[in-house]
């Protein structure tokens, strides 16, 4: 299988050997949000078909969600989930600086206490589409609450 992309970014575009790649939207701090990118797909009989990855929309944690933890010093397991892609074959989940290769819509991490953020990208035939935004998130100590 040959997989043609045009790369176009901020208006230019890019051909490298025998891949091509279009890419649309611009950001102008980081790769974050907005836009797609469309990856062709040549098969073996020369037929072509496109898949048109844009940023999956993260679910949970929510920005500026705060995740209790009963024990200070532990960690928690922290449920990331996000919105499939069609035409997605895996993500690439980042938390904090890691970076994880998931299968899949969600993924479960133990995060120590303290502020966090996420954000998650689709992967096709090998070609990373749009990241979304990151989010922001903590985990915190909760009190224990006594019924009186």
């Amino acid at each position: 299988m040959k997989i043609m992309k045009w790369l176009g970014f901020c208006g230019v575009v890019l051909l490298a050997g025998a891949v091509m790649w279009t890419t649309t939207g611009c950001d102008d701090d980081d790769d974050s949000g907005g836009g797609s990118i469309t990856v062709i797909v040549t098969n073996a009989a020369g037929e072509e078909t496109s898949i048109e990855l844009v940023a999956p929309t993260p679910v949970t944690p929510t920005e500026g969600q705060e995740l209790g933890n009963l024990i200070a010093l532990a960690s928690i397991d922290v449920a990331f989930e996000w919105t499939a892609v069609p035409g997605a074959d895996s993500y690439m989940l980042y938390v904090d600086d890691l970076t994880y290769a998931v299968v899949g819509t969600s993924e479960t991490i133990a995060l120590p206490m303290g502020d966090h953020r996420w954000r998650v990208h689709a992967v096709a035939e090998g070609q990373k589409g749009p990241v979304s935004d990151w989010i922001n998130f903590a985990v915190v100590q909760t009190m224990l609450q006594m019924a009186p």
